[in-house]
């Protein structure tokens, strides 16, 4: 009924972390029958939530419940309530409507008080990790064996499997904050116990060898990795993974990363420290005070930056603005450009060149990769907080709780963040300050993507003179000036696109026997310039993949036929002529293509907008559509899928009578590719060239 669960608090204790028991005043109370047990142990699963009928009839039968389950389940729970009744304890178990509950009175069951230890030792780790552990000391001492290990059901199991999970959580937690304590010495017994009971738990056997290291007996934590790669090799053929491999590297060079901080850690009070170990005194109410570690996460600048001189000075006025407009400080700069362009570059040489403006730390996190993955935010928070020195038990699962202690930390502090390849789907609002004084750069190949208040920067392709200077300093001035013909003509197939350039410096670096004409001569040839264009892992046709891959078919097909117009001036009208649409929905998707930077836009005398197509793009484009001896693109799915897109079935044209709605009026309306690109001829004096025969 209702009204039970108001009744006043009992003096009973019910213990399932470990074999179920019950204690009433002080008295044990013993369940034998085990049908009631499973009862009694779903119940205080979901202590002070209804469990349903079904679900019990089903934890007591293993999901084969006979006819007669629900008189049988009433049954149970009636003796259950008379076995309590004796004791004075009646209105434990309540009816509910749809099924039945267990009264949670406070610190009643042990599962709770534990979840309130845990919960207070991860609030206060990184502030006194000294009491934290106490508090999860206290919350395992209340642990006696496997939860509800007496009990054999499908049912239980997967609660109980999830609680052991979270007592074994705790444990590394505290442990390691008894790690930045000092007391390794005194962890040895217990972690070589627990490796030996749990020997897959990676966290365990990381611990133990810091703690024997750190205890000076270094063999012996080489030792715990060897047998670690045997046992790991012989039960499932797998190499370590990369944090312990590192830690064992680090083991053997005796990297000073492993020893403890010379001062406390975050709100670690200096009586705290172990008494061998030594630290700095500091000025109360100093910046050193609480021995934040300085994050300089800036990937290394790359090697011989040129040009973006404008650019560059553009950055570093709104990032550190002169003393008297500080207003002017821009607090997010989202740096946009198509793949190859060096924006990552960009922003890593403006973030080094300013990092003096950001004395507490500069931040960097690669969002996407060339595959299209992505990391989460909440990955990418406990990166940075664990950087900050902030330890991984203090650290929150959701990713709402950690944007908050980031923002907590960022606040009266001057940090530079750096966020790489973000898309134009990706939430960066976790990841971004909440309080003046700090500074944000984005890169992102997409124009769209979502950043409300950003200041936005182009970053196109090099001019002449930089891309020429970045060649020559590749492959050496004196090399460059004994043909500066064959050089020019590399900036050129290049776009001056940096990625490029690249390529071709570093291939003539490697070659030194080579002379520049002998590249200017394969690179000549645009059938296989995108063959040319590959080195190591970087690649300029995996690039512009890359940022053809999200286009929907009606984009692929307008972009397709545009490639056709052999020119390289295009107006809307032109577009919407070669897909039979009205001019409207062409610019919409002009604009898109713009946006994923396959377009460049500028604007004409007349103000009329006036699109072009960057001419390895126009390679890449054709090899799609045609296919080439590389294999890598499909032709024939690219035409079905603009035909399917317009509309239009293979082989055949569109007529210039076309009655779709909302298509192009007038003499170009439905014309073929051929059709447009003659009147573009006649029109622009332009010649285009050969087209190919077919219709797209």
């Amino acid at each position: 009924m209702a009204h039970e669960a108001d009744a006043t608090p009992l003096d009973i204790e019910f213990r399932i972390l470990g074999p179920i028991s019950i204690a009433v005043a002080g008295r044990p109370l013993t369940i034998a029958s085990t049908n009631q047990r499973v009862v009694l142990a779903m119940l205080l699963l979901e202590a002070g939530r209804a469990v349903p009928i079904n679900t019990l009839i089903d934890a007591i039968w293993d999901g084969d419940p006979p006819a007669t389950a629900r008189n049988g389940l009433q049954l149970c729970v009636s003796q259950l309530r008379k076995r309590f009744s004796k004791v004075g304890a009646g209105h434990v178990v309540v009816t509910h409507p749809g099924g039945y509950l267990i009264r949670d009175p406070k610190q009643s069951l042990d599962l709770r008080r534990f979840q309130e230890h845990v919960k207070s030792a991860a609030a206060i780790a990184g502030t006194n990790p000294s009491e934290a552990v106490g508090h999860y000391r206290a919350g395992l001492s209340l642990w006696h064996g496997d939860a509800v290990g007496d009990l054999v059901s499908r049912a239980v199991q997967p609660a109980a499997m999830r609680l052991n999970e979270g007592r074994l959580t705790a444990q590394e937690m505290c442990l390691e904050l008894e790690l930045q304590l000092g007391r390794h010495a005194q962890m040895v017994g217990e972690l070589t116990e627990l490796v030996a009971r749990y020997p897959f738990r990676e966290c365990f056997r990381k611990q133990l060898m810091v703690a024997l290291y750190r205890s000076g007996r270094q063999a012996e934590a080489l030792e715990v990795y060897r047998m670690w790669c045997e046992l790991n090799r012989e039960e499932l053929g797998l190499d370590p993974g990369t944090e312990l491999r590192e830690l064992h590297q680090a083991i053997i060079t005796g990297d000073n990363a492993l020893a403890l901080p010379s001062r406390p850690v975050i709100g670690m009070a200096a009586d705290t420290l172990p008494p061998t170990e030594e630290h700095l005194p500091v000025q109360p109410g100093s910046s050193d005070a609480r021995a934040i570690p300085v994050p300089r996460q800036l990937p290394w600048a790359v090697i011989g930056f040129v040009g973006r001189t404008a650019l560059l000075a553009q950055l570093k006025r709104r990032l550190v603005p002169p003393g008297d407009k500080a207003e002017e400080l821009a607090k997010l700069l989202v740096l946009t450009g198509r793949g190859g362009m060096g924006k990552t570059a960009l922003a890593v040489h403006a973030g080094h060149s300013v990092a003096d403006a950001f004395p507490d730390g500069q931040l960097y996190a690669e969002v996407g990769d060339r595959s299209g993955s992505y990391r989460g935010q909440a990955q990418i928070l406990g990166g940075w907080l664990r950087a900050v020195g902030i330890p991984a038990s203090a650290i929150p699962e959701g990713i709402g709780d950690r944007a908050a202690m980031f923002r907590s930390w960022l606040a009266g502090r001057r940090v530079l963040v750096v966020l790489d390849e973000v898309t134009e789907q990706y939430d960066v609002t976790p990841l971004l300050p909440g309080t003046p004084g700090c500074a944000v750069i984005v890169t992102s190949r997409s124009r769209m993507v979502n950043l409300t208040g950003a200041e936005r920067v182009a970053v196109g392709p090099l001019d002449e003179p930089s891309a020429s200077d970045l060649l020559s300093l590749l492959i050496g001035r004196g090399r460059a000036d004994g043909e500066p013909d064959c050089v020019r003509n590399l900036v050129e197939f290049c776009d001056g696109m940096p990625l490029a350039l690249r390529i071709a410096g570093s291939k003539l670096a490697e070659r030194p026997h080579w002379r520049v004409e002998q590249l200017r001569t394969r690179w000549a040839d645009e059938r296989r310039r995108l063959d040319e264009l590959e080195l190591g892992g970087a690649s300029v046709r995996a690039t512009l993949a890359f940022s053809c891959r999200g286009l929907t078919s009606r984009l692929r097909c307008l972009l397709t036929r545009l490639s056709l117009l052999e020119t390289t001036d295009i107006p809307a009208w032109a577009a919407a002529a070669a897909m039979g649409m009205d001019l409207k929905t062409a610019e919409d998707m002009l604009a898109e293509l713009v946006s994923a930077q396959l377009l460049d836009v500028r604007v004409a005398k007349d103000g009329t907008a006036r699109y072009r197509i960057d001419n390895l793009v126009l390679i890449y484009l054709r090899e799609a559509r045609v296919g080439t001896t590389s294999g890598r693109l499909q032709s024939q799915c690219e035409e079905a899928q603009c035909r399917e897109a317009c509309g239009s079935p293979a082989g055949s044209n569109r007529s210039s009578g076309s009655s779709g709605s909302g298509r192009a009026s007038g003499a170009m309306a439905g014309k073929s590719v051929r059709s447009v690109a003659g009147f573009l001829d006649a029109s622009f004096s332009c010649p285009l060239g050969q087209l190919d025969a077919e219709t797209v």
